[in-house]
């Protein structure tokens, strides 16, 4: 049997910045965690090449500042074949990045 979950967001390691907060990190407990069993557990979720963002302030005015992301993250990673989409007559370009855990 294979688990999946889809989200938004998930926390697997603080370099990679796929998360915002508690769910997130609730996600990645269950990941390892359905590792340490021996379970098949596949997530799918975004990541952005420059993660999330912070937010400063000019005034009032909101400024999203991008938190780049560790370049150190990818040497965990390997790609899938990348593929494109379409999506609302655009095309969208996706780049699968696979992480393994098996406890």
């Amino acid at each position: 049997m294979v688990v999946v979950t889809i989200t938004p967001e998930i926390c697997v390691d603080d370099d990679l910045k796929t998360r915002i907060g508690g769910l997130g990190v609730l996600e990645g407990d269950k990941f390892y965690g359905a590792g340490d069993l021996g379970l098949e557990y596949v997530v799918l979720t975004l990541t952005y090449s420059k993660g999330y963002i912070d937010l400063k302030f000019r005034g009032e005015e909101p400024i999203a500042i991008p938190q780049e992301q560790n370049p150190r993250i990818y040497s965990s990673l390997y790609s899938d074949e990348p593929f494109k989409i379409l999506l609302r007559n655009e095309e969208v370009y996706i780049k699968p990045w696979n992480l393994a855990y098996n406890g």
